[in-house]
């Protein structure tokens, strides 16, 4: 499998052909104390299946990792994500609502999104205190 894209955003939906629209990607967030707790965000990807990996589903998850990479959520597991939903016949096309996830300190995260345990991409998202 190969990663075609995948982002961190505010909102997003797949319409009917299983195209995602992503509202406000965004790789940092400022906030005024810590632990924070943010009311939702959203994780899409998209991913190539490529013909010797194919098959009709797949497992999916994705961890929250903290800086000294401990998993802290996971925030997607979905064990039977099927191949093939409208972009076309080799792709994964998936929208995962995050809600209330809590950062515990200032630094660095990331978002492991994996595939039938190979990891297909690294978001990172940094947490800051606003100034």
């Amino acid at each position: 499998m190969k990663s075609l894209f995948a982002v961190i955003c505010h909102d997003a939906r797949i319409d009917a052909s299983g195209n995602p629209s992503c509202d406000t990607i965004f790789r940092a967030i400022s906030v005024g104390s810590f632990p924070y707790r943010h009311p939702r965000m959203m994780l899409v990807g998209r991913f190539e299946v490529v013909p010797d990996d194919l098959q009709d589903r797949m497992h999916i998850w994705a961890d929250l990792i903290n800086a000294d990479g401990v998993v802290l959520n996971r925030v997607i597991d979905d064990p039977n994500m099927k191949v093939g939903q409208g972009y076309n016949s080799n792709t994964i096309t998936f929208v995962a609502e995050m809600l209330n996830l809590t950062f515990p300190s200032p630094g660095e995260y990331r978002f492991s999104i994996f595939g039938d345990g190979v990891i297909l991409a690294e978001l990172d998202l940094t947490l800051g205190l606003m100034k």
